[in-house]
């Protein structure tokens, strides 16, 4: 079950990266002047506003979900309870998890950024579809970071809504 998690998060958004490297490579002939005309300022200023956003949402939001849910008493009873099934869960684990994934997005956006007037320079197809590609899995990481934040805040609405755990 980790494992599918795991590929899901990381795997899906690396396999369209791939996907979109090889297009642009090889599928869809010389992208170079396009790329350079619409799609490189495009794409620089878009990852560097999504980089810095997410991380201020990220301890905003990792912050307030900490202190709402996961400090929680009766939260923390449920998660006792569960690791007489299973001793590895911990209280604090899928917030660990949504912090990494965050982490991640943010790293991945302000490289797919700064790989626009870096990489994107050089102007050949290799560092064309490099910077498509980067771009391309910084997108799918943002999907599945929003992934995350939605369950996340859906057990938290859960307890809310519930007055008790999730």
């Amino acid at each position: 079950m980790k494992s599918i998690a795991h590929f899901s998060l990381y795997g899906i958004p690396a396999l369209v990266g791939i996907l979109a490297f090889a297009l642009v490579q090889f599928y869809f002939g010389d992208v170079n002047s396009f790329y350079e005309k619409n799609l490189r300022a495009s794409l620089f200023t878009g990852f560097l506003t999504m980089g810095g956003f997410l991380l201020s949402l990220k301890t905003g939001i990792l912050i307030k979900i900490k202190e709402s849910l996961y400090d929680n008493k009766q939260y923390i009873e449920k998660v006792e309870e569960l690791r007489t099934i299973n001793p590895k869960l911990t209280q604090y684990g899928p917030l660990k998890r949504l912090s990494r994934v965050l982490s991640f997005s943010v790293f991945f956006c302000l490289l797919s950024a700064s790989s626009q007037f870096t990489v994107g320079l050089l102007m050949n197809s290799w560092s064309t579809a490099f910077c498509l590609a980067i771009s391309a899995f910084s997108m799918s990481m943002l999907i599945a970071s929003f992934l995350v934040i939605q369950l996340n805040l859906s057990k938290w609405f859960q307890f809310l809504e519930k007055g008790s755990t999730p």
